[in-house]
């Protein structure tokens, strides 16, 4: 559920910013600010305690929050860095929840027939992925942050259908379930 509203978010987020120029360089730093904050405020915390390095896990925390820290400062400073990698990974992710959807239907196929419809938006989404992993990041961001936006969106479509597919199989399981007397 939380992954669902959080790509949502940030799936609206990428359809409202995607004719902003240079978008790519604003979701790198947020990205980085992302990064930054945690490792700092674990950093503070891991020195207020006053940690001896032998005897905390804690202490093995830090140099974790160090590397953050470190990619947090770098993504604000050069974002330009981080554009082509950071489509990569979004490239990457867009085909994963497309194939972990598709997977997940194929699944429910055994149990309940589901409309050959049902399989268009994990298909756009593996397509989105596709292309977002092959168009030059530096030049079409702008379409890059609209296609992984609308490959989000759909992304939570398609989650609400296997949802109500899910009750509706648990429903019939109920009904065709013996009763005991």
């Amino acid at each position: 559920f939380v992954i669902n509203v959080v790509l949502l978010l940030a799936g609206i987020m990428f359809l409202v910013l995607s004719s902003t120029p240079d978008v790519m360089k604003w979701v790198t730093r947020i990205m980085g600010a992302l990064f930054l904050i945690p490792s700092v405020l674990f950093i503070v915390l891991g020195f207020a305690r006053k940690i001896e390095a032998s005897r905390s896990t804690i202490s093995l925390g830090l140099m974790p929050s160090a590397g953050g820290l470190f990619f947090g400062v770098m993504m604000l400073r050069s974002p330009e860095t981080f554009i082509p990698i950071l489509t990569l990974l979004l490239g990457i992710f867009l085909c994963v929840l497309a194939l972990y959807h598709l997977l997940q239907m194929f699944m429910v196929n055994k149990t309940v027939k589901l409309p050959v419809w049902y399989f268009a938006f994990p298909v756009i989404i593996l397509i989105c992925g596709i292309l977002v992993l092959v168009v030059d990041s530096l030049k079409t961001q702008n379409t890059v942050v609209l296609m992984t936006g609308i490959a989000f969106v759909l992304f939570n479509i398609t989650s609400l259908f296997l949802h109500l597919t899910d009750r509706k199989i648990k429903s019939l399981n109920k009904a065709a379930a013996p009763v005991d007397v």
